[in-house]
């Protein structure tokens, strides 16, 4: 299944760590990367820009800055200009150099807090009456059990009223085991739902909140679903088939690179 992901949410997600990382570039005055992509793009063709890329990423990060922005407004122009397939293939430079910062920085965080830790330990042993500063481990979010039924509860889900696959909710199978549920339209990330009982799953974030119960006898496949989006389409909906082809079929949904366990 092939759920489209928002650039503009992805962007949300990673932007913090980019900036912190993009400025302490910046300052080393090199050249902008998405300045030779484009450039390259312009005179040798996409092919040659993704050869270009992959040879100066990250290789050569000591002479060029990775601006992900600058990519993401070369991918803009090319998308307004109908040319999809060098827009996709901008925007997933964009996405390496992005997943590339994140890393980079959550290192140099980790990195920053084990000096934090080392000096309050060596404050605490030269003073006695001084507490050991501790640090709170970050607590996982819960994913909710690993399934292996889940095929059952694949599908197509609209309104029984006006079927269309068009506009409904699909849901997949995650390939480590969590049922991947979305609208099938507009450019929303998918959920991936947290499994509460035979057939009923939930996911919540900070910005959605979702809740479906499967009509589907003890192990048997479902026929339909209630839910509590009626803001986007109504409840109960009725499965009116399998996942198209050019949605994944019957592969697997591999989870977020970034969050395993949102």
């Amino acid at each position: 299944m092939r759920f489209t992901l928002a650039p503009l949410r992805t962007v949300s997600v990673l932007g913090l760590l980019c900036l912190v990382y993009s400025s302490q570039a910046a300052a080393q005055d090199r050249e902008l990367l998405s300045a030779e992509i484009r450039t390259v793009l312009a005179e040798e063709g996409l092919k040659a820009a993704q050869q270009r890329f992959e040879e100066l990423y990250p290789a050569q990060q000591d002479r060029y800055e990775p601006d992900a922005t600058g990519m993401y407004e070369i991918a803009s122009g090319y998308m307004q200009a109908g040319d999809m397939e060098t827009a996709e293939a901008l925007m997933e430079m964009a996405a390496t150099v992005m997943t590339g910062a994140a890393a980079a920085y959550t290192e140099s965080m980790y990195g920053d807090m084990a000096a934090m830790q080392a000096e309050a330990a060596s404050t605490a042993e030269a003073e006695q009456d001084v507490e050991t500063a501790t640090v709170e481990p970050a607590v996982a979010l819960d994913a909710g059990p690993s399934r292996t039924d889940l095929d059952r509860f694949a599908g197509l889900y609209a309104d029984p009223a006006a079927p269309d696959e068009r506009k409904s909710f699909g849901a997949a199978v995650g390939c480590d085991g969590r049922l991947v549920t979305g609208s099938t339209w507009g450019d929303a990330s998918p959920w991936w739902m947290r499994s509460v009982s035979d057939v009923v799953f939930e996911y919540s974030d900070s910005w959605n909140q979702v809740r479906m119960e499967f009509e589907a006898g003890p192990g048997g496949p479902a026929s339909g679903m209630t839910h509590d989006r009626e803001d986007i389409l109504p409840s109960p909906l009725t499965r009116i088939g399998p996942l198209p082809a050019e949605w994944g079929g019957d592969e697997c949904i591999q989870p977020p690179e970034i969050c395993r366990t949102c």
